[in-house]
């Protein structure tokens, strides 16, 4: 999938694996651009040459239609551009390579990066987007049906305007001292205002009477700032007009460089953020557009998703109304003189499904047949010609070899082929951990008795949760794995535990598998229960090294020091296991990156809730019980919830750690190296001395 971001002046290009990246074409991030569909067309083949190479260096490949999701500029509904029209209809019409799923704009996408969209986001967002030559204001909520609830551009405020604003005052500067500022000069100071660099003057040179004359004036840093945010007062009136202390909590995001500097974000922090909003996001123009194809992407998957799940539902209702309909020929075609009757009723319905003409025909002649041969044979059996009883019964079984009511038996010899194969599994008590390992509920003992065949069928059928009405569908239901919603490296990591599949896969419904991890670790829920859990499952062959065993229980005595719920260990025909609840959330490198904070130039830049976030992983590891080593930043999560006032709590919790025994000194350097690469050295140092860390 690629995804195209218009801004009004520029083209950029995204795609996505695990995480969304901009793409280079020809050695540039963004191509400027006079109309959308003509950049487009272009530059397909350089797109998909770059997409094409990135997705092969994932271990994937584009498709012969590639799905696309465009990102245009935010405008008005009523005012949509003839450029978007035109590109909409020659991708819908005039070329074969893309498949257009979705249109979004910048503010819409990036809340769907921020909610992974989904539609879940209860509190409003005021987006402030500088992304292209001026400032557009937006506000949603998830109220509005649309959830753009208001648009506004602030057309005194942005790049372009900030230019201009220098631009007079240097030809007022100038003028001052003398000089007059022609055309040819303006262009040059243009040129100078657009690279603009603090330690470096804005200049001239011009002739006057053979003379060369050079005009320099120095603007320093303040007054730079001041200039391209003169009209900044614009925003407070803005916000002021729309009545913000009436909402009971808001979010403000500020995207692109614009807004970088202090001068501008000094007045909003200031003049405009009061006790009931806060600013969650401030990012440059990089970050902003990588958040916003990331967004969309994930919105364009999701519908991708409904669509199938949409088709096959489809396929579902098919199926049943096909074998409907073959079930109502079985019970209502019992007469042999009426065949033209019953085709002229089933052959138009069977179309309807896409059932072969062949297969009604067949079902029709079969079915009448059938009952045609159960009457003879009633007739013959109340006459006084002797008839074997053996041989009715066998074609009473032959007309209703569809009825699976009560097992036969041979699919009773195959249940206890079934059943000798698991074997009875004693009590493990562990030296070093004073709970025994209890054995699974779910492992039955093999039966000998055929009534006892009989209930080990029930029995089986539910602990696996089958509604199967063959011995086959329940040996299906023990040994399958839905590994199509896995991706091709989790279904590689299963395959090395292979063995354990018909146990693991009856008691849990695997979701997820956790790639680089001691033991396997999975993500999945217990049958019959919705909520997620934590597996780790050791195999018979690594729990008979005793120091892989031993690493395996010290796991789980530090799970249980530190979770609140966490199961036993438990014992299966293949190995062990014990599981605890799943945290949603962010991974600690994933929410810096989010939320800027590795874009923070000084301490004062970070919020309460940034500087929390800090606090709470030390509370955290002052806390622990244990120590371990090569601490990874995947070992943090951070989880987010809002409280009774609705202001935004966070919270981390600590995963997939390792069974490395280290020291509690030892491990909290590991922490100090990680924070140092997360946000510097230089910042976190000031960051330790404030805190006396």
């Amino acid at each position: 999938m690629i995804c195209i971001i218009f801004t009004p002046q520029k083209m950029l290009v995204a795609v996505r694996n695990k995480k969304t990246k901009l793409l280079k074409l020809n050695g540039e991030t963004f191509f400027f651009y006079n109309s959308m569909k003509e950049c487009l067309a272009e530059n397909q083949s350089a797109i998909l040459k770059a997409s094409q190479k990135y997705y092969q260096s994932k271990g994937k490949k584009l498709g012969e239609i590639i799905p696309l999701t465009i990102v245009f500029p935010l405008s008005n509904k009523q005012n949509k551009s003839a450029q978007r029209v035109e590109l909409i209809q020659w991708l819908k019409n005039d070329q074969q390579t893309f498949r257009l799923i979705h249109t979004t704009n910048t503010s819409s996408a990036f809340l769907d990066h921020i909610y992974k969209a989904k539609d879940n986001w209860e509190q409003t967002h005021i987006i402030l987007e500088s992304l292209g030559e001026q400032v557009n204001l937006s506000i949603h909520s998830q109220q509005a049906n649309d959830k753009l609830e208001r648009f506004t551009p602030i057309k005194e405020l942005g790049s372009a305007s900030g230019r201009i604003n220098i631009l007079n005052f240097l030809i007022g500067k100038f003028n001052k001292a003398g000089w007059v500022i022609d055309n040819q000069i303006k262009e040059v100071l243009k040129t100078q205002i657009l690279n603009y660099k603090v330690d470096k003057a804005f200049h001239f040179t011009k002739k006057d009477n053979g003379l060369l004359l050079q005009g320099s004036y120095n603007l320093n840093l303040e007054t730079y700032e001041n200039l391209m945010s003169q009209d900044r007062e614009k925003i407070k009136a803005y916000f002021n007009s729309l009545n913000i202390s009436k909402i009971d909590i808001c979010f403000i995001s500020l995207l692109g460089g614009y807004f970088k500097t202090a001068t501008l974000r000094d007045y909003i922090t200031k003049e405009i953020v009061a006790d009931n909003l806060e600013i969650i996001h401030q990012l440059d123009d990089k970050n902003a557009f990588t958040q916003i194809a990331d967004g969309a992407l994930l919105r364009a998957q999701a519908i991708l998703k409904i669509e199938r799940i949409a088709k096959l539902e489809a396929q579902k209702k098919d199926y049943r109304n096909r074998n409907r309909l073959l079930d109502e020929i079985k019970t209502s075609c019992t007469d042999r003189s009426k065949i033209e009757k019953y085709k002229s009723n089933f052959i138009p319905k069977a179309e309807e499904l896409s059932i072969p003409l062949e297969v009604i025909l067949w079902n029709i002649h079969e079915t009448t047949f059938g009952h045609w041969l159960q009457r003879e044979i009633n007739k013959l059996t109340t006459t006084d010609t002797p008839v074997r009883k053996t041989f009715s019964k066998s074609l009473n079984e032959e007309v209703n070899s569809n009825s699976l009511d009560s097992p036969t038996q041979s699919s009773i010899s195959e249940l206890k082929e079934l059943d000798s194969v698991v074997p009875n599994i004693a009590t493990h008590q562990s030296e070093e951990d004073n709970n025994p390992i209890v054995i699974n509920p779910l492992i039955k003992e093999p039966s000998t008795e055929l009534n006892s065949v009989t209930q080990s069928v029930h029995e089986l059928e539910t602990s696996t949760e089958a509604h199967a009405n063959t011995v086959e569908e329940l040996k299906a239901n023990q040994r399958t794995i839905e590994t199509e919603v896995l991706p091709q490296e989790e279904q590689t990591l299963l395959q090395q535990h292979e063995e354990a599949l018909p146990i693991l896969t009856s008691y849990f419904t695997i979701n997820e598998i956790f790639p680089d991890t001691e033991f396997l670790s999975f993500r999945c829920q217990l049958k019959g229960d919705s909520s997620y859990k934590v597996v780790l499952f050791i195999n018979n062959e690594e729990a008979t090294i005793d120091e892989k065993m031993n690493s395996f229980l010290r796991l789980h005595r530090w799970s249980r020091s530190y979770y609140d719920q966490i199961s036993d260990v438990f014992t299966t025909p293949n190995g062990r296991y014990f599981y605890r609840d799943y945290f949603e959330g962010s991974i600690l490198t994933d929410y810096i990156s989010k939320n800027g904070l590795d874009q923070k130039q000084t301490i004062e830049e970070f919020s309460s809730t940034d500087l929390a976030l800090f606090l709470k992983i030390w509370q955290l590891l002052n806390g622990l019980k244990f120590a371990y080593k090569n601490v990874s930043t995947d070992n943090f999560i951070v989880t987010s919830r809002l409280k009774w006032n609705l202001k935004k709590e966070i919270g981390v919790k600590l995963v997939g750690f390792h069974s490395d025994e280290s020291s509690k000194a030892e491990m909290i350097l590991e922490v100090h190296n990680i924070f140092e690469n997360l946000i510097g050295k230089k910042l976190y140092t000031v960051f330790r001395q404030k805190f006396n860390m």
